[in-house]
């Protein structure tokens, strides 16, 4: 009974170590499956225009105001893709729907539906948008798939996107998502 009672407090120590290792893992995954989500949104937008004959556009519409600060549960960050009524200068824009069956939205990074805790999207760099458009911290993509956006908006030829987590450590763990003028978005992480 001795011995079962030590190996138990020896197992007890080891998982009370192991605890803050494993909620670091776990801020970094939701990291990883927030940023891959966005630049699925960002591909399907581009493939969405080529396929329709029609200009899509995801927009920034709350980036968090102070992503450094530790927040384990805390996700502030959202967007939203949209249509554009024509192939050319569309004059109206129509949010799409979240997910199947949904009425149209915005994608909340801290909703439960398609949430990611303690992930945090930090504000894009100024983006005037298309002239014309009206469409600030947007990306407007052609019916050919490319950005419609002024080189105005582009930082060493691409627009960035940084996601942070706060639940693994702030400071450091961010993802970047790189857009060029061409349409296509890669994902990297940034030096620290």
């Amino acid at each position: 009974m001795l011995e079962l009672a030590v190996v138990i407090a020896i197992m007890a120590v080891l998982a009370a170590l192991a605890g803050p290792d494993i909620s670091s893992h776990l801020g970094r995954y939701r990291l990883n499956g927030a940023s891959k989500e966005l630049v699925a949104e960002i591909e399907a937008c581009r493939l969405l225009a080529i396929s329709t004959n029609r200009e899509y556009a995801l927009q920034l519409v709350e980036a968090d105001p102070d992503p450094g600060s530790p927040g384990a549960g805390e996700s502030v960050g959202s967007y939203r893709v949209m249509a554009g009524n024509a192939a050319v200068r569309s004059t109206s824009w129509d949010v799409l729907p979240v997910g199947p069956g949904e009425d149209e939205g915005t994608h909340d990074l801290s909703s439960r539906a398609n949430g990611w805790p303690g992930v945090s999207i930090e504000s894009w760099t100024p983006m005037a948008g298309p002239s014309g458009y009206d469409l600030p911290s947007t990306l407007v993509f052609s019916p050919r798939g490319i950005l419609l956006n002024p080189g105005s908006d582009y930082q060493g030829g691409e627009i960035r996107v940084l996601l942070r987590s706060r639940a693994a450590n702030p400071g450091v763990e961010r993802r970047a998502i790189l857009v060029r003028p061409g349409g296509d978005a890669r994902l990297v992480q940034p030096p620290p």
